[in-house]
């Protein structure tokens, strides 16, 4: 990172900033600014897990929780079909999310083993 800002982004390329700041930052104990959502969550349940988001700010008001409920009802999961892309679409191969994901794989498996 320069300036704060990713070399990155807009790239094309893997960006490892961000991946080495939220590990580092979950190790150091200093995680109230980091939050894991798994997709599989968010789809399940995703006012819940916006839910998650917003408490990480003051929480979600009753209007904000309804708003998102009927985008939901208007906006299912998968209404206009399921969206196919690839590694490749972006200039990438499974090597090089292997190889700059590594890190951030071996702490998930690590401190979120079985959850």
């Amino acid at each position: 990172m320069t300036n704060g800002r990713s070399r990155n982004i807009g790239s094309g390329k893997p960006d490892i900033c961000w991946i080495r700041l939220w590990i580092t930052a979950k190790k150091k104990g200093k995680d109230t600014r980091f939050i894991d959502i798994r997709y599989q969550d968010l789809i399940k349940d995703s006012v819940e897990e916006l839910g998650r988001i917003y408490n990480l700010n003051g929480g979600m008001t009753p209007e904000l929780i309804e708003r998102f409920g009927m985008h939901e009802k208007e906006h299912p999961h998968r209404k206009y079909g399921k969206h196919e892309y690839s590694l490749a679409d972006f200039g990438l191969t499974e090597n090089d999310i292997d190889q700059h994901t590594m890190r951030y794989k071996q702490f998930i498996k690590k401190h979120y083993e079985g959850k």
